[in-house]
């Protein structure tokens, strides 16, 4: 009997026998010695390749060195193994030692993160898209990550699952004007704009300073031909962010359809100080001006476009315009011919 006890404690002891590193690892954790650290984490592994928490341990030992690619592949690896460890409080639980917590699930997601996004910018959008989805599955409602899943989606070219992923978190972050906005803006792209717009409405209801929901609403409205509504949120774009070109282009070119000149005037004025190098931006400048009865500035700012742009029939036939309006005819009549000759030389 004696006998037999013996070497039920020798069968026990074999069973149970674990590498000595495990230990260590957590020690030079908790001194934040990181090279020590990893090293016995590395070697905990080559021990006991199957055990997923000598991966964790690991990934955490490669967090205090700052590597967040190798500390997310082997968070990746762990969960892998067992996936029942994507539980943050059966994380929370294995990162604490003797009541003193060493780590936490939401520094593992912090850490898939960071890894992820430092593969995507190395062009790594394989191990990018790995890091994050694992990321989401720990912080399914955390919509920076799924803003970050989806342009890494784009960047490989996969635009469907790019937006499915957008899809995906305003259902998990309704509440999340970034990716309301950044949903809308990929089915701008497929001409589904009444989905895109319920998207931004929904954007400027939750932060209505929201200037480029604004925007993006405005051009919206002038590709469904609604001029008069493009008008008005445009307004309201260029009113929150002053500093967006664009919309001031646009704001310009919408007030000229509907025949608001000063309006026209005062946002091409606007683009042009920001592009003084855009010829476009001076040509429709005297465009408005030329529609709103202000000849000497019109005839400044078509000199102006064909100084940038040498050439451009377009500018030559407005030019003609104008001095037929300002009652020059023989110089009316140059301008027009040059105007011909350059489209006759542009069909050559």
């Amino acid at each position: 009997m004696r006998k037999l006890l013996i070497a039920g404690v020798l069968f026990y002891l074999i069973g149970c026998a674990t590498s000595p590193h495990k230990s260590s690892v957590k020690i030079y954790i908790e001194q934040k010695n990181a090279e020590k650290a990893i090293l016995e984490g590395q070697k905990w592994v080559t021990d006991e390749p199957q055990n997923p928490q000598a991966h964790l341990w690991l990934g955490v030992a490669y967090v205090l060195k700052k590597d967040y690619q190798n500390a997310a592949a082997s968070f990746v690896k762990a969960f892998e193994l067992d996936p029942n460890f994507k539980n943050p409080q059966l994380l929370d639980k294995t990162f604490t030692v003797g009541g003193i917590q060493l780590f936490s699930a939401d520094g593992v997601a912090t850490t898939l993160q960071n890894g992820g996004t430092l593969a995507s910018k190395e062009g790594k959008q394989e191990e990018a898209v790995k890091y994050l989805r694992t990321a989401v599955e720990l912080h399914p409602e955390k919509a920076q990550l799924y803003l970050l899943l989806s342009a890494t989606y784009q960047k490989m070219g996969k635009d469907d699952m790019a937006k499915k992923i957008l899809e995906e978190g305003t259902k998990r972050a309704p509440d999340n004007k970034d990716l309301r906005y950044y949903l809308a803006l990929m089915l701008v792209s497929e001409k589904d704009y009444d989905r895109a717009l319920e998207n931004l409405k929904k954007a400027v209801e939750i932060d209505s300073t929201f200037g480029k929901a604004y925007y993006e609403m405005g051009v919206i409205y002038f590709e469904k031909g609604d001029n008069e509504k493009a008008f008005n949120y445009l307004k309201k774009a260029t009113a929150l962010e002053p500093d967006n070109k664009d919309a001031w282009f646009s704001l310009g070119v919408v007030s000229l359809k509907l025949s608001k000149f000063d309006e026209a005037q005062n946002a091409f004025k606007k683009y042009t100080e920001f592009s003084p190098d855009d010829a476009q931006g001076w040509f429709y400048l005297g465009a408005s001006y030329y529609e709103g009865g202000k000849y000497e500035e019109a005839l400044q700012a078509l000199d102006k476009s064909d100084q940038l742009n040498p050439g451009d029939p377009d500018v030559y036939n407005y030019k003609g315009l104008v001095y037929k309006k300002m009652g020059d005819t023989k110089k009316a009549l140059e301008m027009f011919k040059r105007a011909s000759e350059l489209e006759k030389g542009k069909r050559k």
